[in-house]
């Protein structure tokens, strides 16, 4: 792996949800959501709501009126998600993984560190509709859980089709040797207003040998929680080493939201096509 991969690789398992406006066909993307980008990332004194205290996530909804649907959805993220022999089957999209190497941006967005894709980078196929790759972020501890249990970190893999709808991949991530690009150059990391910028990283290198997936409907895990989301989380979790896990955390500090109740969704698992 070149330097450039290196850095790209610590950086994209940095990266994390956060949230700004709904997703639609003709807006621009968004940073700090699980999809769009917005021009400038806001910094944590210019943020109306955090991880912690009054402006944590108890109170995202009464924070801005756009935040609402953080108390009213019915169809929210992060969840718990079943043990493999308890989650339904024979339900689940067939899903293609296309990622390409591509140039990334990397950004502290004030809630997270974002790896935005400067160019073309692939992406998926899910039910025969094609996302395009946007960006990557983590979160810590994971924001999703497995039978209750939370693993040390998750990465979201960012998708958008044409008609502006989200599919995110995430990746949960244990300490352990290194199974994939997640354990290289936490010193290239991006700090306040300053950008990285990565060339010929593949995001496919990011999964799992085994690209089973729980797949849900459900929301951007920050404001302003917007749902139809369409959630696709690898059964099959990463290793990193204990450096990487500590230097995310203190770079970022905690960055999940807490789980959601499923209100009658079942989340199913689905192979990846071939």
């Amino acid at each position: 792996m070149t330097t450039q991969a290196a850095a790209a690789a610590a950086v994209l398992l940095v990266a994390a949800c956060g949230g700004t406006e709904d997703s639609t066909a003709d807006a621009p993307a968004t940073v700090d959501t699980p999809g769009l980008k917005e021009p400038e990332a806001e910094s944590p004194e210019e943020s109306s709501w955090s991880y912690e205290g009054e402006t944590g996530p108890a109170n995202w909804a009464e924070l801005e009126a756009d935040y609402a649907t953080c108390a009213a959805g019915e169809r929210q993220s992060p969840v718990d998600l079943p043990a493999p022999a308890d989650a339904a089957q024979g339900e689940a999209a067939v899903v293609t993984y296309d990622y390409q190497p591509a140039a990334y941006e990397v950004v502290d967005t004030g809630h997270t560190i974002q790896a935005d894709a400067g160019s073309s980078a692939g992406g998926i196929t899910v039910a025969g509709e094609d996302y395009e790759l946007l960006q990557f972020h983590a979160h810590a501890p994971s924001e999703h859980a497995f039978a209750g249990e939370r693993t040390d970190l998750e990465v979201h893999l960012v998708h958008q089709n044409a008609a502006g709808e989200l599919a995110v991949v995430g990746v949960l991530v244990e300490e352990g040797e290194s199974s994939s690009a997640l354990a290289e150059a936490w010193a290239d990391l991006p700090t306040g207003e300053q950008t990285v910028s990565v060339a010929d990283f593949d995001a496919g290198t990011l999964l799992p040998e085994d690209r089973t997936t729980y797949q849900y409907e459900g929301s951007l895990t920050t404001p302003p929680c917007t749902e139809g989301v369409q959630w696709l989380v690898m059964q099959e979790t990463a290793t990193a080493p204990a450096e990487v896990i500590t230097g995310f955390e203190e770079a970022v500090g905690e960055s999940a939201r807490p789980l959601q109740p499923l209100n009658e969704r079942e989340p199913v698992l689905g192979q990846p096509a071939g």
